[in-house]
């Protein structure tokens, strides 16, 4: 009782006390302070606590949302000079809160992001880069509202930043994109950038992007997308190229693909275009240039004491139609290497002392003699080329075991030297892959179906060279091992039956006609049985011809 009294009788003092009798208390920094919030969400950090970082992350987006002029107007000032002086902080935080498994860490991570593009949108500039990649990774989360705050979180951007100052950051998101979705969010949000309609929520407009380097780049890195097996990233990189070559420039698009590819690599480029955008194909047609280089004439090799030179014999190519004719007749199959088919290219395999290859240490592992092969093949010189070839084919001839784990390196730079340009190229490849896949005692058919697989998947007509190799494959392979490789590839096979590439067409049924010739019409019923009946037929003409 007697405390009770001793308060009240303290508490009726202090009424009795006026106002300008008590001292002024030091000033307080409020809830949402902004300084207040980062001390806090830094403390959590160095203590390691993961659970207090929901609410670390909830105070700074409350933070940033009093520094938002849009919602407090004036009374937004202080918070809003408090959030600009501590911009490298708060990203530092935010892109680990982004990254967060739990949802509510990372939802208010990109709340935050996307008012501190507003509010500091000077000293957030340099971020970009960091920001939009981590922007893009949640744009494919599991959960549908994190989706949707990272789409808000991209249109803020899209909405602050002009065409120019966001095309670094997307080039750097699209490099280190971890899937293809993530890149198809890429490219489809940067359609709308580049063309100034900003993040696509239609209240801002810009100017299109400039022509800079970072374009360029970008465009280089999206004509390799157009032709990508995977169909929906494909079809987002062609449109891309498309809203570029309208809304840009007219000339970029056509300049960056003469100069990235050679006439082979144009062509099938056009190829994929045409099957994507029709309209951007029809557009560039007239601008890519598509004429066949004319075929150099071959060096005069000087005989020396020591033997002949090597040489190749090339046949000319029949036309082969004897299974079909339809509308594809006239293709420009310019990488079916000019009208010479690979069976009829032939390179002698003895190795004289006039051969490019330079003979190497017994001490140089296989390994070593590969990569310098690949640097070889890698080269626009001609003869370079031709040396890494040969040492591929010595490689495979000399141990077959030791050669196995580096087919998958090699095979598909192989394959690009079939369909090259230059006669002597491809019939040093020719004469590789013979020594790889035909060879008796070579290349276990499992082994080989396993590297040639992603090589079958493309739809192009850049598809005959991996179909060569299979047939070289089966004309070896035993039964036995047949059955266990061709599973692995098969399904590629048939579908390359209905290409529309006449070359692709006849080489796809040849290959299944070997099979069954081997395996029995039995075998590869349950994977042929889709195909229209005048391709069975054919099957069955070649395997009974075989």
């Amino acid at each position: 009782a007697s405390r009770a009294t001793h308060r009240l009788g303290g508490a009726s003092r202090v009424a009795h006390v006026t106002v300008d009798d008590v001292p002024a208390p030091v000033p307080s920094r409020p809830t949402r302070d902004v300084f207040a919030a980062i001390e806090f969400a830094e403390h959590i950090e160095r203590a390691g606590n993961r659970a207090g970082r929901v609410e670390a992350s909830a105070r700074l987006r409350d933070a940033l949302d009093a520094s938002d002029a849009r919602i407090h107007g004036s009374q937004a000032a202080r918070f809003e000079a408090q959030a600009t002086k501590r911009v490298a902080k708060i990203v530092k935080l935010l892109l680990a809160y982004a990254a967060d498994a739990n949802e509510l860490v990372c939802d208010a991570a990109l709340e935050s992001m996307s008012t501190l593009a507003y509010v500091a949108r000077d000293e957030f500039r340099p971020s970009l880069p960091s920001a939009c990649s981590s922007a893009f990774e949640r744009l494919v989360d599991a959960r549908e509202a994190t989706r949707a705050l990272a789409a808000e979180c991209l249109a803020s951007f899209g909405d602050v930043y002009d065409p120019n100052a966001l095309a670094p950051a997307l080039l750097r998101a699209l490099k280190g994109a971890s899937t293809a979705r993530v890149k198809t969010g890429v490219l489809e949000f940067a359609l709308y950038v580049f063309c100034g309609r900003g993040g696509g929520s239609g209240g801002v407009a810009f100017n299109p992007a400039s022509v800079t380097t970072t374009i360029e780049a970008w465009i280089d890195m999206v004509c390799d997308m157009v032709s990508d097996i995977e169909e929906t990233m494909a079809k987002a990189a062609a449109a891309n190229l498309a809203a570029i070559h309208s809304h840009v420039d007219g000339a970029v698009v056509p300049r960056r693909v003469n100069a990235l590819y050679e006439y082979p690599a144009r062509v099938r480029f056009m190829d994929a275009v045409e099957r994507r955008a029709p309209k951007l194909a029809q557009a560039l047609q007239s601008l890519v240039d598509l004429q066949q280089p004319p075929i150099r004439a071959e060096p005069k090799v000087a005989r020396t004491p020591h033997g002949a030179p090597k040489s190749f014999n090339r046949v000319a190519v029949d036309v082969d139609d004897d299974f079909e004719r339809d509308g594809f007749e006239n293709q420009n199959v310019a990488s079916f290497m000019n009208g010479a088919s690979y069976e009829s290219m032939y390179v002698e395999a003895t190795t004289t002392s006039t051969s490019p290859v330079v003979a190497e240490s017994p001490n140089v592992g296989i390994g070593q003699r590969i990569v310098r092969a690949l640097e070889d093949m890698r080269d626009d010189d001609e003869s370079r080329v031709v040396r890494g070839l040969l040492a591929v084919a010595r490689a495979a001839s000399s141990d077959v075991e030791a050669f196995t784990p580096y087919l998958a390196l090699v095979a598909p730079r192989a394959c690009a030297a079939l369909n090259d340009s230059r006669p002597i190229v491809a019939a040093h490849a020719v004469y590789a892959m013979r020594s790889i896949f035909e060879r008796d005692g070579g290349m276990r058919a499992d082994d080989a179906a396993v590297a040639l697989a992603p090589l079958l998947d493309d739809a192009s007509v850049a598809v005959v060279a991996p179909l060569t190799c299979v047939r070289m494959m089966v004309s070896r392979a035993s039964t036995r091992e047949l059955e266990g490789a061709l599973p692995k590839i098969i399904r590629a096979i048939v579908a390359a039956c209905e290409s529309d590439h006449v070359a692709v067409r006849q080489l796809a049924v040849r290959v299944l006609g070997a099979c069954q010739s081997t395996l029995g019409r039995a075998w590869m019923a349950p994977y042929v049985k889709a195909l229209p009946p005048s391709r069975q037929t054919m099957i069955t003409h070649v395997a009974a011809a075989a």
